[in-house]
């Protein structure tokens, strides 16, 4: 069960908790005004168990289910499981059953919970917070919305060794995890089948559907250790059969909606310079497919492809024009929410026309991010921002690459730039006197 701690400040009473990672919203329990509320957060797990850390210990006998519930999207009571911890100064919240997926909640504490020198809190809280969905990447499967370009099946083939090196002659034990990512639902990539292979290894799921290799096993000195993760996937381009531009634009029941247009990492889309350039690029424009065809061709003709300004964030690629495949998309996807058009970035591996029928590819070499934005009858859509074009020795948008791919080579790893759930990311420990060391390389197959 993931466990974080949650506490809130109270001024004048000595009953303190510290927010980390709590969010709440309105519910129609008490009026407004009785409440603290915090932003929602989302893709929580569905076994989440919220921990409540308080700065004085609690009175025991004001913890129940009287004054801390959990209410469902009908405002109905979800049974919990309300206690502390062996210290007392900590409350834990978890469902008797699993929270269902994609479903909001809200938990609400009230104020009539007391510590150990009778302190209350001045309001009550309110959180409203996501459970994880596993399908949802809101991609619209049908094939009367888009036709698949040139699809192709590969393998890709992720090749992990593992060295043991020192003096003793004694085994040392390591347990490694290999992050493989949520397999790609998406309308240009397929995710077939998956499988391990080696001694010790096994494929694990967390709650969140991301997959991971599992290898726990030991080595003597000298020794060295394969292990393979193979993916059948079918990759092709993407062509849209309908008007894009026709969008409503109704993100009413876009349930991420708040989730991908918020800043982040990298995608500064707060900042007051890009939300400038942002709406002086998009004047005059309220269909959220015009807005990121404007922003496209503003980043795919500003941008230089600078490899000494690589993946720097979407501020400094506009303040220097410069950047690399991951700023560009940093850049269009900031842009993108900052004018209210959600969007994400894809990272993954990007193929040359003349590497697509090679034998094998070594795709260490052929790292590459793209975007994509969404819209709410057609679901998630694609661009590279990176493929410039030009015309007569000056540069122009390269609309070819905007809602469209014309062949296979976009191979999708995945949806994080950056940390700890980067597909291909690798974590090991080991206990012994020798040490252990990993090396990873990735390579890609056709197979038809």
């Amino acid at each position: 069960m993931n466990k974080k701690s949650i506490c809130v400040f109270k001024k004048y009473l000595n009953f303190l908790l510290i927010l980390i990672i709590f969010s709440f919203a309105p519910n129609n329990v008490f009026a407004k005004d009785d409440f603290e509320i915090w932003p929602s957060k989302y893709d929580i797990p569905p076994d989440k168990v919220w921990n409540i850390r308080l700065n004085d210990k609690i009175n025991i006998d004001s913890i129940n289910k009287k004054n801390i519930w959990v209410l469902d999207e009908e405002n109905k009571f979800v049974d919990i499981n309300v206690s502390s911890n062996y210290k007392g100064n900590s409350i834990l919240v978890s469902p008797k059953d699993k929270y269902k997926e994609g479903k909001t909640y809200s938990l609400i504490i009230n104020k009539s919970i007391e510590s150990q020198s009778n302190s209350n809190l001045e309001k009550n809280l309110k959180m409203n917070f996501t459970i994880y969905d596993l399908n949802k990447e809101e991609y619209i499967d049908n094939k009367s919305i888009y036709q698949n370009v040139e699809s192709k099946k590969y393998e890709i083939i992720d090749i992990i060794n593992v060295n043991c090196n020192g003096e003793s002659e004694s085994k040392t034990d390591f347990d490694l995890q290999f992050n493989i990512g949520n397999l790609s639902k998406s309308p240009y990539q397929k995710d077939l089948d998956l499988k391990a292979y080696g001694s010790g290894i096994r494929i694990s799921t967390d709650a969140y559907g991301n997959k991971r290799a599992i290898i726990k096993n030991f080595a003597y000195k000298g020794q060295s250790l394969e292990y393979k993760v193979v993916r059948n996937i079918e990759n092709s381009g993407i062509k849209y059969k309908v008007d894009l531009s026709k969008t409503l634009g109704d993100y009413s029941k876009f349930k991420y909606y708040s989730k991908y247009t918020k800043p982040e990492e990298k995608i500064e889309s707060n900042n007051t310079l890009i939300l400038k350039k942002s709406k002086e690029i998009t004047k005059g424009s309220t269909n959220p497919f015009d807005k990121a065809k404007k922003i496209y061709a503003f980043v795919n003709t500003y941008i230089k492809y600078d490899p000494l300004q690589a993946n720097k964030g979407a501020l400094n690629a506009l303040k220097t024009g410069k950047g690399v495949c991951e700023d560009y998309a940093d850049l269009f996807i900031a842009m993108c929410r900052s004018v209210g058009v959600p969007a994400r970035i894809v990272s993954g591996y990007g193929l040359e026309p003349l590497q697509i029928n090679n034998k094998n590819i070594n795709l260490d070499y052929n790292r590459h991010a793209w975007a994509e934005f969404y819209l709410p009858e057609y679901g998630w859509i694609v661009v590279e921002p990176t493929y410039q074009l030009y015309n007569k020795g000056k540069i122009i948008p390269n609309y070819n690459c905007f809602a469209n791919l014309s062949s296979s080579g976009h191979i999708i790893a995945g949806y994080n730039a950056s940390g700890p759930l980067v597909e291909g990311s690798i974590i090991w420990n080991y206990k012994g006197d020798n040490k252990i060391n990993c090396n990873h390389t990735t390579y890609l197959r056709p197979i038809q």
